[in-house]
């Protein structure tokens, strides 16, 4: 059986729009979940914390570079 490849990535990163103000991000592994509850508040609006989390755009880019340095691996959905 082989895997889709949707579900060989760590993180899935959801946006709307050319330009979105607010990111989704979903913490596919257990390993993943793990880094989100170390590295990410939980403050704001995170309703299903750590599987998803919402992200302002002025933020997205120091998560993912946290993200890709620790060596988990990302697809833009």
């Amino acid at each position: 059986m082989t895997a889709k490849m949707t579900d060989a990535y760590d993180f899935a990163l959801y946006s709307d729009g050319l330009a979105p103000t607010l990111y989704r991000l979903a913490a596919r592994s257990d390993e993943a979940k793990q880094w989100v509850t170390e590295h990410v508040s939980k403050e704001g609006y995170q309703p299903a914390y750590p599987d998803f989390i919402y992200i302002e755009h002025g933020y997205i880019g120091d998560l993912l570079s946290g993200i890709i340095d620790a060596g988990f691996t990302l697809e833009r959905v």
